[in-house]
């Protein structure tokens, strides 16, 4: 079987916090079916060396750059090379798929793109199965698929149909043995099956999954010596914070400033502050905000690094922060398991309650909390040790093959 691998995005919204994770995904995919051929869809080359041997590129030239682009592109340009390439399916990676065509799709949906976009609309129609990694967006895409019943409003089979025997004694003087349907319809026993809806959202969507995500193996503890060198390398030497704003809006970055301007006068030391991220939509106003900021030469921006230097940024934290929605597979938190490190993240939904004996969750933007949160784990080591040991059991169940398993089963079986 010849399988194709999309991983074309937007430009605008090359910022796909999953799609590194999809990728890995499908390169596990490969090495567990040696029988099968992959090809990447791919706009930059790729060394074959780093690439299982039954796995090949199809280098695309011109990234779509608008929605519009990427309609165009799903319509003629990617049906074209699938077929040129002769797959059989085809792993959608960055939220949308071909919206003509006969080849069987798996689209996993992404949170770059917005499911109201006609080009994820198609996609998803179109799609043999649509793939999620969170609850928000799995009970997002099952209300949209339920299917109402075709008379809505008349709940009881026969609500408007009079009594056929008027003559028949008020229900009060019926003897035990009277039959309920024959009373005054006003006082009559409600429908046999009053329980019955007019829609059915407890039918989950055949073609609908979700899947849990992992952290990639280079995300790992470090040595005395190697988090030292990070620390020199990045803080000055010193002990750090590091928040991972990626996703985050200029407010919610504000927000953290302020609370650690109030952990920094608790605390009274040399603690920094790292941000990790792609700032630029807002990086000439933050840095008007910078320079005024009283703890200006204790925070360092640091713009999106490659994943050895990231992974090696997490190990090296005393604490990581995840205060944005900015991967439907929590990524962030996984990494900061996977590394032995803790992380304060937000409390939004079933996952982070879910590993609540393993985080510091706090409410969405909440300044007063998040400090709160920082004095917590720099005054009480236990704790600190608690949350880690905590993280590290946890990181064992999200793993690669657990994903690919999971994967596998929920893959409608014409296409397996």
């Amino acid at each position: 079987m010849i399988i194709a691998i999309n991983t074309i995005q937007i430009q605008s919204n090359a910022i796909n916090f999953d799609i590194d994770f999809l990728v890995e995904l499908m390169l596990h995919k490969a090495l567990q079916e040696p029988d099968n051929q992959f090809v990447f869809i791919v706009n930059t080359p790729v060394e074959a060396s780093v690439l299982p041997t039954n796995c090949t590129t199809q280098l695309v030239q011109k990234q779509p750059a608008s929605t519009s682009s990427l309609l165009l592109f799903s319509f003629i340009t990617l049906p074209a090379l699938l077929k040129k390439i002769k797959a059989d399916m085809v792993f959608q990676l960055a939220g949308y798929g071909c919206i003509i065509g006969h080849v069987q799709q798996v689209v996993f949906v992404s949170t770059a793109l917005s499911t109201k976009a006609l080009v994820v609309k198609k996609s998803l129609q179109k799609a043999t199965n649509i793939v999620v990694g969170s609850e928000i967006l799995q009970n997002e895409l099952s209300a949209k698929f339920q299917t109402p019943n075709p008379k809505p409003q008349t709940p009881n089979p026969k609500p408007q149909t009079p009594n056929p025997k008027p003559q028949t004694p008020n229900p009060k003087l019926q003897t035990p043995n009277s039959k309920p349907q024959t009373s005054n319809p006003k006082l009559q026993t409600p429908n046999p099956k009053p329980q019955t809806p007019n829609f059915k959202p407890q039918t989950p969507n055949p073609k609908l999954q979700i899947i849990p995500g992992a952290a990639h193996a280079i995300f790992k503890p470090l040595n005395y010596i190697e988090t030292n060198v990070v620390k020199d390398g990045y803080a000055d030497g010193r002990e750090y914070f590091l928040a991972v704003a990626s996703a985050f809006t200029f407010i919610e970055f504000i927000n953290l400033l302020k609370a650690f301007s109030d952990f920094k006068k608790w605390q009274k030391s040399s603690m920094k502050l790292l941000v990790l991220g792609h700032i630029a939509d807002y990086k000439n106003q933050l840095s008007d905000k910078i320079a005024t900021y009283k703890y200006r030469d204790d925070v360092e921006l640091l713009d999106t690094e490659p994943l050895d230097v990231e992974a090696k940024l997490f190990g090296a934290a005393y604490a990581v922060l995840s205060l944005a929605n900015q991967s439907q597979y929590h990524l962030p938190i996984l990494q900061a398991f996977q590394a032995n490190v803790p992380i304060i993240c937000i409390d939004n939904n079933s996952f982070s309650q879910a590993i609540n004996n393993a985080v510091l969750t706090i409410p969405k933007n909440d300044v007063e909390a998040i400090a709160n949160k920082l004095k917590l784990l720099y005054r009480d080591e236990n704790l600190r040790s608690q949350k880690i040991a905590a993280g590290q059991a946890l990181s064992q169940l999200f793993t690669y093959n657990n994903a690919y398993q999971q994967l596998q089963q929920g893959i409608a079986p014409t296409v397996l």
